[in-house]
């Protein structure tokens, strides 16, 4: 688009809402009607102007005015804006914290400050940072695979910054454009920040667009966490000092491979010492979750406050201001956006604290009478492990733990084995008398001891 068009579109609107703002009350049963049908004609003449530029039709004279909005329904359960942040799928888990997304007119998503945790269905994990993306695109992230792990480029800067913090016992710490992306085989961590300040010993710090999105397995159990910050100041002690916050949220999940799950979340509209901006102006009530939002009560910017899904499994959502400007055509905008789902591990290597759950392998059920044909193998014994589960036992002194009926011996070949015994013994007596009598034989003194032979 050249920079003559650009002018003249950008005079135009100016023009228009000037216009409006300015003209006499007499002019229209409703001024407030007349100003949105204004602002909506020559945004939407934008609108179609930007689409037949850039190819997505031509620009055409604008539609009949439209009549002004109504104030937002009731907020649904799951946040509907153009201006959410990209939707992960619900049945992956994953930690993701948004920052700021917002879809003007339609064009596309623009994203300043992402972060989250990913599983894939083959079980790998993979992170991302994403620092800007503009119309749906992606345009500086850092992405993280199993291994990995990827930093700012202003890491160096940042490194000496914080030198210059201990150096000077925290009298001044600062740290800018700063993100990691670190994953393993056993989870993702993932953290993104503009600006993290701290002075005379943290007695003053401030933090803008910052958001974490984790996600981390161990002990038989999956953790997955998400939070964002859009802005914060704190003076002084953080219980009685001044301190202002402005749309935040955290999200957190949690399944074990014991049955349980968990799930939990919080947002911050807006703080000011202790005064809630908006709560305060009744455009919404920040106490609430999914409170309406109506900014002023005028009808221009409508949405909702605290939109929650949590406890919804697997999805655990909650986004601190979800708001569409005049409505979702011209500009959605989503703030302070935290997402997690957790899924219990899986495979042999999970840990399985409770027997009692029928997904966990079972212990070897006992059986102290082994002469009973329905024991799976006996009390005890230096055998190999039996069929009674995983590490049983084998019967007493026996070569293995198999039932009776595959036993190299049982009680009916007992017969067998005493006559065997008794020809071998009766043997082994017949030899001894045998050489016993040769030796006799041969021997004289023995002889004469028998009075066979006298000495002369």
């Amino acid at each position: 688009m050249s920079g003559r068009k650009n002018f003249a579109i950008a005079a135009s609107v100016a023009a228009l809402i000037v216009a409006f703002a300015v003209a006499p009350s007499g002019a229209s049963a409703n001024a407030v009607d007349d100003l949105l049908n204004g602002v909506n004609n020559t945004l939407n003449n934008v609108r179609n102007t930007v689409s037949g530029l850039t190819g997505g039709g031509s620009g055409g004279s604008a539609p009949a005015p439209a009549p002004a909005p109504a104030p937002a329904p009731a907020a649904t359960p799951v946040p509907q804006s153009s201006g959410a942040p990209p939707a992960l799928d619900p049945s992956t888990p994953h930690g993701s914290g948004e920052d700021v997304s917002a879809n003007l007119l339609g064009l596309g998503e623009n994203t300043v400050g992402g972060t989250s945790g990913t599983q894939d269905g083959n079980g790998d994990y993979h992170g991302k940072v994403t620092v800007l993306a503009l119309l749906g695109h992606d345009v500086i992230t850092a992405e993280s695979d199993e291994g990995e792990s990827v930093d700012s480029p202003l890491k160096p800067v940042n490194d000496i910054l914080d030198q210059l913090c201990e150096a000077t016992q925290s009298a001044v710490c600062l740290n800018v454009l700063d993100y990691n992306s670190t994953t393993t085989n056993t989870g993702s961590q993932n953290s993104f920040s503009v600006l993290r300040a701290g002075l005379l010993n943290n007695a003053v710090t401030a933090g803008a667009v910052e958001s974490n999105g984790n996600i981390e397995e161990g002990g038989g159990c999956q953790t997955a966490h998400g939070d964002s910050n859009v802005a914060d100041v704190q003076v002084g002690d953080p219980v009685t000092g001044l301190n202002a916050d402005a749309l935040q949220s955290t999200s957190d999940s949690e399944a074990c491979n014991d049955g349980s799950e968990d799930a939990d979340a919080t947002s911050t509209v807006t703080n000011v010492a202790g005064i809630k901006v908006l709560k305060t102006l009744q455009s919404c009530d920040e106490d609430e979750v999914n409170s309406d939002l109506d900014v002023l009560g005028l009808g221009l910017i409508t949405g909702t406050c605290n939109a929650d899904l949590t406890g919804h499994s697997p999805f655990n959502v909650r986004e601190a201001l979800e708001a569409v400007v005049l409505n979702a055509d011209v500009a959605g905008v989503t703030a302070g956006a935290s997402q997690s789902a957790a899924e219990a591990p899986k495979g042999p290597g999970a840990e399985c604290p409770d027997p009692s759950n029928p997904d966990c392998p079972q212990p070897p059920e006992e059986c102290p009478d082994p002469s009973d044909p329905s024991c799976p193998t006996g009390p005890g014994g230096p055998g190999a492990p039996g069929d009674g589960g995983p590490g049983g036992p084998a019967g007493p002194g026996g070569p293995s733990g198999e039932a009776p009926g595959n036993l190299p011996f049982t009680g009916a070949d007992m017969t067998w084995l005493a006559l065997i015994g008794g020809g071998v013994m009766a043997l082994g007596l017949a030899a001894m008398a045998l050489a016993d009598r040769r030796r006799r034989a041969n021997d004289p003194g023995a002889l004469v001891a028998l009075g066979k032979y006298s000495r002369s």
